[in-house]
């Protein structure tokens, strides 16, 4: 059975290259589809149009027996039903909700929830990073779902020694608050930043280090101009996904900002977002908001407020919490319902 798997940024998304290898592995003919257009102009809504069509086009023409297409953004959909193809929605966050969060208007989330409703109806094979969006996608008429968790591989481990990369990268001596991800509203970086301003003034030795880059960047280093606290925050920009873990091993405490209020907040869990599983998989103390499913997990995770967030931190440098090594919460796991999801396709299609 040949595979393609479908995303319009793959070299950003580890579980899409988990995916391929584990399919590839069990002896499956997988490959990740690409765009080849990436051009982007201003204005940017006849950019993005364009850049969405050509991909639209490019993954129509792929000869293929199953499409696997990843939820963001939700329109590569289209291509299979388009061809009359069998294909698996991998669903990973709530679409419209986090439009919602991000401010569209209300035509825009309708638009974007009709899309997911329809996705989902008519997926082969729908597969969720948690319970909370299998419910959903049950309530809204999928065939068959299966919950397939975000967790890291067994092999997340880092490269380099600690104290070695903690060296090169000009950060010895130093205790680390470490944020791994997008700089975007989602994200709560700016809402980070601004909460960790007081600790970071008054703690000499300690930095906040932002792993990941994204829209909210600029405003950022504006603010840390601003406030002169431009030393004490480090934002290394993207870096390649097995590299993560040397910035995880350095780490005193991992934080997970999100707002309690965002209309998507209901649907995050430790068992969805990937740096969750990370962090815990390295032996990291965790603070997190109390969203969704973290209120009551019972995984060694800190919860708090954001404008919390500094109490925690001070209370976690101050007495530093050991933390198991979630050896259960491995990629490994999530590979056997993904494979059990490809097998049940691929009989039903015979």
């Amino acid at each position: 059975m040949r595979i393609c798997l479908v995303h319009s940024e793959p070299e950003k998304l580890p579980r899409i290259q988990l995916e391929h290898r584990s399919l590839t592995k069990a002896g499956y003919d997988a490959y990740i589809l690409a765009p080849r257009l990436r051009s982007r102009f201003k204005p940017k809504i006849l950019a993005a149009l364009i850049r969405y069509s050509a991909f639209l086009l490019q993954a129509i023409c792929q000869r293929t027996d199953v499409y696997l297409v990843s939820n963001c953004p939700d329109i590569w959909g289209f291509a299979p039903i388009v061809r009359h193809k069998r294909w698996v929605y991998d669903v990973r966050s709530p679409w419209a909700e986090e439009l919602r969060a991000f401010g569209h208007s209300r035509l825009v989330v309708w638009v974007a929830e009709a899309i997911e409703r329809y996705m989902t109806r008519h997926a082969d094979v729908v597969l969720v990073v948690n319970k909370v969006l299998e419910r959903r996608a049950r309530g809204w008429g999928a065939k068959e779902v299966y919950v397939l968790p975000n967790y890291p591989p067994a092999d997340f481990r880092p490269t380099v020694a600690p104290e070695e990369f903690k060296k090169q990268q000009g950060l010895s001596g130093k205790r680390i608050i470490l944020f791994v991800g997008k700089l975007s509203v989602v994200e709560c970086t700016l809402d980070l930043v601004h909460a960790a301003t007081d600790l970071l003034k008054e703690q000499d030795g300690t930095v906040l280090v932002m792993v990941g880059d994204g829209p909210e960047r600029p405003s950022i280093e504006r603010y840390l101009e601003d406030k002169g606290i431009a030393d004490r925050v480090k934002i290394t920009g993207w870096v390649a996904y097995d590299l993560v873990p040397n910035w995880i091993a350095i780490a005193d405490v991992c934080v997970l900002p999100r707002r309690e209020d965002s209309p998507s907040a209901k649907f995050y869990s430790p068992h969805s977002v990937r740096k969750v599983g990370e962090y815990l998989a390295l032996g990291k103390p965790v603070i997190s908001t109390p969203v969704g499913e973290f209120a009551h997990s019972d995984l060694p995770i800190t919860t708090a407020s954001l404008s919390d967030f500094p109490a925690a931190i001070r209370e976690v440098l101050r007495n530093p919490i050991h933390v198991y090594s979630a050896s259960d919460f491995t990629w490994e796991k999530s590979e056997e319902v993904l494979l059990r999801a490809c097998r049940d396709l691929e009989t039903v299609w015979v």
